[in-house]
């Protein structure tokens, strides 16, 4: 397998698996169809060229060979079609702006190179260390996704997308979240990241979701906070579990 060969596998596999498009077609047809659109009354409202009517035999029937599927999936791909010609636009001109002339560095452009580089690479150990992290992602995809789908979510191993503790810090910290992501993917960037970037995002991460959000509430523009002991309420009375609410 040549290199052009491996990118272009490499290039459909991954949008594919990231850029679904049959995905943002059900999630706008349950937008529509949810409890709380119908709750505030946009259910009708909401164009057909987004998704289906309710009432539509494509709904009941929950199949997308229907002719209701046609409008929204012609705008759909229209729109998938012309942000991939934004893409490739915006990536000829940044590159010879950004790396051709100024010559940035774009650590993050390393994984997907190293991906093709290992999969042609006549070297036995890359396509060891490739296959050797590959079985490590298949296994922990399937105890933390296959398990809990299989199991009808009896099953939980490892809780999706991150553990919640915020429990452990809403009495000292109201406002504040706190949480460690279960996502691998979140922990691989910061392997090709510059120290100094990793430590810079860290400390400002920690004063935004801390320190700002700790804080907020007592800040004037914020009319609709009230405090009453150690948790929050909304002025129309609904309680909420975390500290602050709004």
């Amino acid at each position: 397998m040549t290199k052009q060969e491996a990118f272009i596998i490499y290039s459909i596999a991954s949008e594919a698996v990231m850029g679904s498009v049959a995905l943002a077609l059900m999630g706008n047809l349950y937008f529509r169809t949810s409890p709380m659109a119908e709750y505030f009354g946009i259910s009708d409202i909401i164009p057909d060229w987004c998704a289906p009517s309710p009432n539509s035999p494509a709904v009941r029937y929950k199949t997308f060979f229907h002719g209701d599927w046609l409008f929204p999936i012609l705008v759909l791909f229209s729109a998938w079609t012309l942000g991939k010609v934004i893409d490739f636009s915006l990536a000829t001109y940044l590159y010879h702006q950004f790396v051709e002339i100024e010559k940035l560095p774009f650590p993050l452009a390393n994984v997907s190179a190293e991906t093709v580089l290992s999969l042609t690479s006549p070297q036995p150990s890359k396509k060891r260390v490739f296959t050797i992290t590959s079985i490590i992602g298949i296994v922990y995809g399937i105890v933390v996704y296959a398990l809990p789908l299989a199991t009808d979510y009896r099953v939980s191993v490892i809780p999706v997308p991150f553990y919640d503790l915020t429990h452990y810090i809403e009495d000292v910290m109201p406002g504040a979240s706190l949480g460690i992501s279960t996502d691998l993917v979140s922990y691989t960037f910061a392997f090709f990241m510059p120290h100094s970037f990793i430590v810079f995002l860290t400390a400002l991460l920690l004063h935004l979701l801390y320190c700002k959000q700790h804080t907020s509430p007592e800040w004037p523009i914020f009319p609709l906070y009230e405090r009453h002991g150690s948790r929050g309420r909304y002025t129309r009375g609904r309680t909420y579990r975390t500290g602050w609410a709004l």
